[in-house]
């Protein structure tokens, strides 16, 4: 289903649909599975339409099926300290059909346990999928070197933040090859 559809919903509909993309948003934060979806549903709050309706109650019957989904957290042992705190990245070439903005969304993971989750447009135009490859790459790194001050302060030593791009494109330029 195409969000971006323009059948409009009544109001007493879209207040409804205000209330429960806040839900969602609220769940996003522990969910990493529904990050993307919440902020496609996001985007339509202004003036939500009928297959935003119809996406949110997919999304609702996704939540409700994985509601025991959990998710767990390792503590490192002594002799295995962790030392990489690894980002993966993808992007979304042109994704946004209105602005034909790409869209960057990464997961933070130290050893086994993911830290976070993040999903945002980019801010520039990419002329290519390399280049908003590279552009989401660049934003996971920032979101790696954030992390690593923060766990740093939080007195877990220093970590080196690890990109990982899905892109050969993109991982030629930022390795200096292309």
């Amino acid at each position: 289903v195409a969000v971006d559809d323009d059948q409009k919903l009544e109001p007493e509909k879209a207040s409804a649909y205000i209330h429960s993309v806040g839900v969602a948003l609220h769940s996003a934060i522990d969910r990493g599975d529904i990050v993307f979806t919440t902020r496609e549903l996001a985007r339509m709050l202004i003036e939500p339409t009928v297959a935003a309706w119809e996406c949110l109650f997919r999304l609702a019957r996704y939540q409700s099926g994985t509601k025991d989904l959990v998710q767990v957290i390792e503590a490192p042992r002594r002799e295995d300290p962790y030392e990489t705190l690894r980002v993966y990245s993808d992007a979304n070439w042109a994704q946004c059909r209105q602005t034909r903005r790409s869209v960057t969304c990464g997961v933070i993971v130290v050893g086994h346990t993911t830290l976070g989750v993040y999903c945002r447009g980019q801010t520039s135009l990419a002329l290519s999928s390399a280049e908003a490859e590279f552009n989401g790459g660049v934003t996971a790194a920032s979101e790696g070197v954030w992390f690593t001050q923060v766990l740093l302060h939080c007195g877990l030593g220093k970590m080196v933040p690890e990109v990982h791009l899905d892109s050969s494109a993109a991982r030629g330029v930022w390795q200096g090859h292309g």
